[in-house]
């Protein structure tokens, strides 16, 4: 997709992805972005993509966060613990 950048990150504690989009967030859905069903002006959307996501940051004990404007685009951040091997 054009205008998506995405980012891999890590220190001694945490993996971080972040994924950048042009656009923003419609306002209709930003307060529940990643709730079940959660889509907006989409004809084949079905809402689980962000809930799937945030279901699998909790799974794995991470935490995914969403900041949006119409100045900035949309950032998804997901931030996940590290493992010790």
């Amino acid at each position: 997709h054009l205008g998506t950048t995405i980012k891999l990150n890590s220190n001694k504690n945490t993996y971080q992805i972040s994924i950048h989009n042009e656009t923003s967030i419609p306002i209709e859905i930003q307060d529940h972005f990643f709730e079940k069903y959660a889509t907006f002006g989409k004809i084949k959307g079905t809402g689980l993509g962000t809930y799937s996501a945030k279901l699998a940051a909790d799974t794995m004990g991470g935490i995914l966060k969403m900041k949006t404007s119409q100045e900035e685009g949309t950032s998804l951040t997901i931030d996940l613990p590290m493992i010790p091997t």
